[in-house]
């Protein structure tokens, strides 16, 4: 499960990696495998295939990166449901500009997958479980220390509405169990999400001991119960994913909340809308 992007055999424009990995490389009490922010995709998830007829595009960085931006570096050419999780082939375009960079990069195997998704549709339950991913966009990204591939929900497209307002969820635990208000709305063991912009965020491929050993001034803030959202690496560096999962992480109010400034004012600074 630690494979890097490689181009398939006899190919120099097809590559090949998983794009969505069941579980992940922290496990818990449970015995089961999550990313460092508890979550997991499983072979229950439902990726919503269907949505789309023709390929999803293959971008970089989730269109982060100050050069290249929202330049498509190609297509989602296949994906399969394997044991593991979803193994996903894309085409690279030979007509992009960002190509023979791209092309260097998995030969170093220096890239891993990604995966979007539609952030209204997206259905998590209360043991992390990712129930619902409406996959939307694949990319490619630099591999640091995680070995398993990362995830992050859409923010910065403007995508149409769900149909329907109110409430989502996927299932009950409990045949009984209330169904509370909006603003109050889960399901014993399910989280019910009302269908509106959910940031879901970068999971962010950079493991728990990685985090561990930067130093405060990479975080946000401290309180009693530790550090909270770690935004810049090792050398000092503002890192825009881990940016952009610390802003999500705190429009939910039952998020620790310090912090807010100093990061509203990174975001500003980008030229970044919060």
């Amino acid at each position: 499960m630690n494979e890097p992007i490689h181009f398939a055999k006899g190919s120099d424009t097809t590559i090949e990696g998983w794009g969505m990995p069941f579980f992940g490389p922290f496990a818990g009490d449970d015995g089961i495998g999550r990313d460092f922010d508890g979550e997991y995709f499983s072979p229950k998830t439902d990726f919503l295939f269907d949505w789309f007829k023709g390929e999803r595009p293959l971008l970089y960085q989730h269109t982060w990166d100050a050069k290249v931006g929202t330049d498509a570096l190609g297509g989602v050419v296949t994906h399969e449901k394997r044991k593991d999780g979803i193994w996903v082939q894309a085409q690279l375009d030979l007509r992009s500009k960002w190509y023979e960079a791209i092309r260097e990069l998995v030969g170093q195997e220096a890239l891993s997958f990604s995966s979007g998704a539609y952030p209204a549709g997206v259905v998590v339950a209360k043991s992390g479980e990712i129930l619902r991913w409406p996959w939307v966009e694949l990319t490619a990204t630099p591999t640091p220390a995680n070995p398993y591939a990362s995830i992050a929900a859409m923010k910065a497209m403007d995508w149409p509405p769900m149909p329907e307002a109110g409430i989502t969820a996927i299932e009950f635990t409990a045949a009984t169990a209330p169904t509370r208000a909006a603003e109050d709305a889960e399901t014993v063991g399910t989280l019910m999400v009302p269908r509106r912009l959910r940031i879901v965020g970068v999971k962010a491929a950079w493991s728990a001991s990685y985090i561990n050993s930067l130093p405060d001034s990479a975080f946000a803030c401290k309180d009693a119960n530790g550090r909270h959202y770690p935004h810049h690496d090792a050398q000092g560096k503002l890192d825009m994913p881990h940016l952009r999962n610390a802003m999500s992480r705190l429009g939910d109010p039952g998020n620790v909340q310090c912090g807010k400034r100093h990061l509203m004012a990174h975001m500003q600074a980008e030229g970044m809308d919060s």
